[in-house]
Parts: C-alpha cells; structure tokens; sequence
C-alpha cells in the first residue's frame, strides 16, 4: 500500500462517534445545553444496549428515552444510527430486529492504533456539518496521531457535510455538490506520492 485516502470517515470508535452525533443533532436543532448533555447520555445508553446485545441498560435507556420524549427534543436525533432506530419502536420489538440485523459490530474497536500502525502517507478528509460522521473527535485527536504519522493530514471543508457534500443557497445552484476544492486536494495528494 502507498498510501491512504480516508474521505469522511473516522479514527474514533463507533461507540466514541455515537454520541457526537446525536449531540449535534439536538444542538443544531436548537436545544440548550442540558439537552445536549443527555442525548449523549441516551446515545451512550443505545450502544451500551447494542454492544451487550440488550443484556444491559433496558432500564436507563428507557428512562432517558422517556426524559428526552417530555422534553421534546427526541425528534431531534432523526437519521441513520442506532440510538433513533431503538427510540422509534417499543424495546422488545428492537431486541428481536437487532438479533436477526446486527453485523457483530465492534463498538470499541481500537481505531487509533489501526490508523497509527498504518505506516504511509494518509489524507483524511471531513466535513464540518457532516451529521452523520461528526469529525471532531478525529480533529480532536489530530496531533497524537500526526505525533506516529507525520505524513498524515486533515483536511475539513467547513461547508461540507456527509460525503464531502455541500447544499449551497440560493437560486441557481445544484442541490447538492462536491465540495469546492475536494477534486483538486485528491488530485494533488495522489500525484505527490
């Protein structure tokens, strides 16, 4: 291998990323603070259930489930992860999908030593309002890793979201594009190796 081309993906653990990202969720939805708080607790709570297979945490993940329902802002973490999939339905009925769907996930995989073992050139490239993979504990971690790798880079387009993909306002614009700037970084980094 030559190198490494990571576009918005993550050198955090599922069970890390979770909650980053239905704490966005509530904070872009406009909630306050404390909201935000325990949605990363009722995160926290789904993949404590998803990564016992439901032996442990029914209880607390209803309790939260329940608090975030009153509060009105379970709403808010609409999207594709697990803590709104198991809030959407009854718990029982989840525990019997989750058996027949789950992929033996590795909720605490070790992603920083995976990517620190890589010893080659990698960009990684995120989005700032990407929702779906929040790339702020990749970001966060960037210098440790930068520490092991030196040839590792980041690159955050502040207008993208998920897939490096920007909504631009205003009329006369596409829906949805590529990032400016995301052809040309991939370009670049692939003909200097």
């Amino acid at each position: 291998m030559d190198f490494v081309i990571v576009a918005y993906g993550l050198a955090i653990s599922p069970a890390e990323e979770e909650p980053l990202e239905i704490m966005r969720r509530v904070e872009a939805a406009g909630h306050d603070a404390a909201a935000v708080e325990r949605a990363g607790q009722l995160a926290d709570a789904a993949v404590a259930l998803a990564d016992s297979d439901f032996a442990d945490g029914t209880d607390r993940f209803e309790r939260l489930r329940t608090r975030a329902a009153a509060e009105g802002w379970l709403g808010a973490i609409a999207g594709d992860n697990i803590t709104s999939a198991f809030s959407d339905y009854p718990l029982a009925a989840v525990r019997l999908l989750w058996r027949r769907f789950e992929v033996d996930t590795s909720w605490h995989r070790p992603a920083r030593a995976v990517v620190a073992a890589l010893d080659v050139p990698q960009l990684w490239i995120l989005g700032a309002r990407d929702e779906e993979a929040p790339g702020a504990g990749t970001v966060s971690i960037r210098q440790d890793l930068q520490a092991i790798n030196p040839d590792l880079q980041i690159q955050v387009f502040d207008a993208a979201g998920h897939g490096v993909i920007e909504r631009p306002p205003g009329a006369g614009h596409p829906r949805q594009r590529y990032v400016d700037g995301y052809h040309r970084l991939l370009i670049d980094f692939i003909a200097a190796q």
